[in-house]
């Protein structure tokens, strides 16, 4: 079966599961963002892969973040540090753009040499524990490549959004190869996070016009 590497696909539970259960290698730590955070989250984006080039996650940051009160970027914005003080991983706790009711977990990424040593669900489960402390229901986008990213969120409680044949078709070959069981019906049944907008047609969880992200692992 062929499914489109950066196809977009989203996600969405009004409870999570699993938080507290991780604790952070020695050496490492959380913070959330401070003075220098643009220059952070870019040079942390560039260096984890997300974008080809330093402009490009430059540009990224500045469509995302410029508009945004400067302390609400601190305060949901999270780091991953290593014991040189060096951010080596990010996350956000962040919001729907036109429902800010509805929280998001944005732009997660971690530096390819620091992946697979057990630090990414420490720096997921700050975020999502910000998130909870702010919101009720929650959303994020994610692509078919990602699927340890996936994984990690079917863990923590999200669950596919079905809008169409074609999500169906994608989420069916993606829970195949993680070795879960998929259901047709199951997120027309489970995925009823709701908001005032509407944004809840026939079953199915309708997100507004968003960029997707590559949420890597």
């Amino acid at each position: 079966m062929t499914v489109k590497a950066n196809y977009r696909l989203n996600m969405v539970t009004n409870r999570f599961t699993g938080l507290g259960e991780s604790e952070l290698t020695e050496g490492f730590y959380i913070r959330q963002a401070g003075t220098e955070f643009r220059r952070q989250w870019v040079q942390v984006a560039y260096r984890a892969g997300e974008f080809s080039t330093y402009e490009a996650s430059l540009q990224r940051y500045d469509l995302e973040f410029e508009k945004a009160n400067e302390q609400t970027v601190r305060d949901r914005v999270f780091y991953l540090c290593n014991d040189e003080n060096e951010a080596i991983g990010t996350a956000t706790a962040w919001f729907h753009q036109e429902q800010k009711q509805l929280g998001r977990l944005h732009f997660v990424a971690l530096m390819d040499k620091y992946q697979g040593k057990g630090l990414i669900r420490p720096l997921l489960e700050a975020t999502l524990s910000k998130l909870q402390q702010l919101h009720e229901d929650y959303w994020l986008t994610t692509q078919p490549r990602s699927m340890k990213g996936i994984k990690l969120y079917l863990d923590y409680g999200f669950l596919p959004v079905v809008e169409n044949e074609e999500d169906n078709r994608v989420w069916k070959h993606l829970f195949n190869k993680l070795g879960r069981n998929w259901t047709p019906g199951q997120s027309r049944t489970l995925s009823s996070v709701r908001h005032p907008d509407g944004a809840l047609s026939g079953g199915y969880f309708i997100t507004g016009p968003e960029n997707s992200d590559d949420l890597s692992d």
